[in-house]
């Protein structure tokens, strides 16, 4: 049957094989469809219940678990949804400002290792936008289920652009003395830029 033999061409090479997997607490050799394979740094902090991830790191190769077992990625299914307290107006604006003014900085860096990605660079540190709130949880679900919620110092939400940062961690003047909010600053920035230069803008600011 020509549809069978196409379909069996078109399967990954090692669909049918069991992966060394973990669920936080013990390890087990699991279905492909039974595991997802941890595709983004960001969030292997995150505690996720009773799901089993697959152990190997692939380092920047993590789409090769779909090319080769067609294991589903986490960020195919997680979603996040954050809880936001109260703008704070006046931070924010001085953050803004205070950002702003570290970007050239931030743009030299990169330029030494990608001068053309210069414009790109430059429109993506111009997009993202910073907001102080109050206060910050985030809520994670796969598929109808939460599997977990927690207290964040900041949250970068990619389609709005916006980076939300708890005012908390932002004692007063100079900014740059914030350890907590400086580390998170940098963080996000390399996860925006997709560059893995945390340490340098954490230096830089």
């Amino acid at each position: 049957d020509k549809e069978k033999v196409k379909e069996q061409q078109m399967k990954p090479p090692l669909s049918d094989v069991e992966v060394l997997a973990s669920d936080g607490s013990q390890w087990a050799y699991k279905k492909r469809e039974e595991c997802l394979y941890m595709d983004k740094p960001e969030y292997q902090d995150i505690p996720l219940k009773d799901q089993w991830l697959f152990s190997l790191k692939l380092e920047k190769k993590e789409g090769k678990c779909k090319d080769i077992f067609g294991m589903k990625s986490l960020s195919d299914v997680l979603k996040e949804e954050p809880l936001l307290g109260c703008i704070n107006i006046e931070l924010t604006e001085q953050m803004v400002q205070w950002f702003e003014h570290r970007q050239p900085f931030i743009l030299a860096r990169l330029s030494f290792e990608r001068p053309k990605s210069r414009d790109e660079d430059t429109n993506r540190l111009k997009k993202l936008n910073i907001k102080c709130v109050e206060s910050l949880k985030v809520k994670y679900w796969i598929k109808d289920t939460e599997v977990n919620e927690r207290e964040e110092s900041a949250f970068l939400d990619s389609k709005q652009v916006v980076l939300y940062i708890d005012s908390n961690i932002i004692v007063s003047e100079p900014y740059n003395e914030a350890r907590e909010f400086v580390s998170n600053l940098a963080k996000n920035i390399e996860y925006w830029l997709g560059t893995p230069h945390r340490e340098a803008f954490r230096i830089i600011l």
